[in-house]
């Protein structure tokens, strides 16, 4: 196993153990990165355990700077804190990343060399015999149970919103190329919406959780890390991990906190009512020498959308493809909404119009509930998007906000620059591929079998047929075998036309499938890029309008929603 230099423990507070916890967390820089840009807290006292892990991003040394932050604040108010009670102590977690994410975003306006720094942050409060999980970003926190592991914390990630959209399916090849893109980070943007939950089953005696970051579970399997935390104390897990990674390549920093619970606690398995694990634990893929990369694509508010309305998204989709013209107009909706504060919006309201009275297009009054409920989600996750625009504007000078979108147009510029080169790449190789389809109907199939000879079922094909081909022609004056190595050659060079022809079909669907996705993400580029432009016109316009005239705007906005809400409730009952 490689050395581990450069390891350090979380920042702990040395005051009284919590009796039911063991713990131990360490970081290290990797085998391949020149810092280390995560950061841990472990804090422990009387009332609580609080642990987190914060992987910074935005390349050093504004990803390292954006990870300590965020610690740094939590544990300074952690140290302040008179507060003994859970939902207390929730807020504080909560407005403490909301203050770090205020820090870092004046940190990168201020200091051209760090725009878009940020971090993730994963956080468990463990307090009286309750969980409470927070998550921003990628960091994942695992839960540990007899013989099962079971990620808590859902990522916030390109491929992850795109495979819940219906966009992208697990298994797709370029999933893992889009893996290192965050939609949610601490420091990017001015608001920010940090995941937090209570556990519904636990903690119960003997479980263990795992706090990670991507450097650890990119490189080792789920399964690995159960039977590594399941065999050894906290102090020797964390470190046994990490040796793992680093034996792996260690291509990212690695950081690990485990905590166990011990025998001793006050509650155990049979005190709770168990809930299924979900099925599949993510587990190795390889990895990419890339830094994370924030990007705001899918909206936040599809997940207040889709609270708001108890039927599934997917029935409106497919219950639409029957009405194609809607149906595209939805789907592409849906896609090109995401979850910066800069992009909230598929249309933008001009300031003054009047929205008190809601009405359906005409197109729409006489379509199907389907049709009806799309439309009004879609109005809807607008509408979200107007008034959280009207609430950074008063936090935040226009020059602060045109800087800001200005860094994500550019953004969004190379994002598409690099789409198109792909797209070019792409497009170039299925004329190739559709051109050695058309040389099946006319061309030698020997010369396209040896241009596909890369591949070893075709090679071991070419070889029988040519091996069939020799003896029949050695033996094409012998009337008593020619009859049958004629037929053996026959059969041989159907085999090697179906063989080429299946290869050539799997190439072809491949490409279009991939030409498809970087279309689509070529368009949801496109598309922010124009949202990003009508934002600025809205801000233009919302400038040098009166406060008076800003609150009725908000006002008219929240009206309406109040309306759409009541209707959706309505028609899903």
């Amino acid at each position: 196993m490689p050395p581990l230099n450069g390891i350090t423990s979380g920042t702990e507070i040395r005051k009284p153990w919590i009796e039911y916890f063991k713990v131990s967390g360490l970081s290290h820089q990797g085998m391949v990165r020149e810092d280390n840009q995560d950061s841990l807290l472990i804090f422990k006292n009387k009332s609580f355990l609080f642990c987190a892990i914060c992987d910074g991003m935005g390349g050093a040394p504004g990803g390292k700077l954006a990870s300590e932050i965020t610690v740094e604040v939590l544990k300074n108010n952690l140290e302040q804190s008179t507060e003994t009670n859970g939902p207390s102590l929730v807020n504080l977690v909560i407005d403490s990343v909301k203050q770090a994410n205020d820090q870092i975003l004046s940190y990168s306006l201020n200091n051209s060399n760090s725009h878009n720094m940020g971090t993730t942050f994963c956080g468990a409060l463990f307090f009286d015999t309750s969980l409470h999980i927070f998550n921003v970003g990628d960091s994942r926190l695992y839960r540990i149970r007899q013989n099962k592991i079971q990620p808590l914390t859902e990522d916030h990630t390109l491929v992850n919103d795109l495979i819940k959209s219906g966009l992208l399916n697990p298994s797709d090849p370029h999933a893992q190329a889009l893996s290192h893109i965050l939609t949610r980070s601490v420091g990017p943007a001015a608001t920010l919406m940090v995941d937090n939950y209570c556990l519904p089953d636990g903690p119960v005696a003997g479980d263990y959780y795992l706090l990670c970051s991507d450097g650890l579970y990119n490189m080792v399997l789920a399964e690995e890390i159960l039977q590594v935390v399941r065999s050894h104390e906290p102090g020797e897990a964390s470190k046994k991990l990490i040796e793992m990674a680093n034996s792996r390549g260690g291509l990212d920093n690695i950081s690990v906190i485990v905590i166990k619970v011990e025998s001793s606690f006050p509650v155990g398995q049979s005190d709770i009512e168990l809930t299924k694990d979900p099925n599949g634990v993510r587990g190795y893929v390889p990895a990419q020498v890339v830094d994370d990369i924030y990007t705001p694509i899918i909206s936040d508010y599809l997940q207040k959308i889709e609270k708001s309305s108890k039927s599934p998204r997917n029935l409106f989709l497919v219950s639409t493809l029957s009405f194609v013209a809607v149906g595209i107009l939805f789907l592409i909706s849906e896609a090109l909404f995401f979850s910066d504060l800069w992009v909230k919006s598929a249309s933008i309201e001009p300031v003054g119009v009047n929205v008190n009275t809601f009405s359906v297009p005409d197109n729409l009054a006489g379509a199907d509930k389907a049709l009806r409920l799309a439309f009004l989600q879609s109005r809807l996750k607008n509408l979200y998007g107007q008034l959280e625009m009207l609430k950074v504007s008063t936090n935040m000078t226009y020059d602060e906000i045109a800087a800001n979108i200005a860094r994500h147009k550019e953004m969004y510029a190379q994002q598409l620059e690099r789409n198109m080169q792909e797209l070019n790449k792409v497009s170039a190789e299925l004329k190739i591929w559709k051109s050695r389809k058309a040389r099946l109907q006319v061309d030698d199939l020997t010369s396209l079998a040896r241009e596909l000879s890369f591949d070893a079922v075709i090679r071991d094909k070419l070889k029988v047929f040519e091996e069939a081909s020799w003896n029949y022609l050695n033996n094409v004056s012998n009337q008593e075998v020619v009859d049958k190595l004629f037929k053996a050659r026959t059969i041989a060079e159907d085999d090697l036309k179906n063989t080429i022809e299946r290869f050539v079909e799997q190439q072809l669907s491949q490409l279009e499938k991939k030409q498809n996705f970087l279309i689509l993400e070529g368009n949801l580029f496109r598309g922010k890029i124009s949202e990003l432009n009508q934002q600025e016109q809205f801000y233009v316009n919302l400038k040098n309008q009166e406060e008076s005239s800003r609150r009725q705007l908000e006002e008219r906005i929240a009206n309406e929603i109040l309306t759409i809400e009541a209707e959706l409730k309505t028609l899903n009952k």
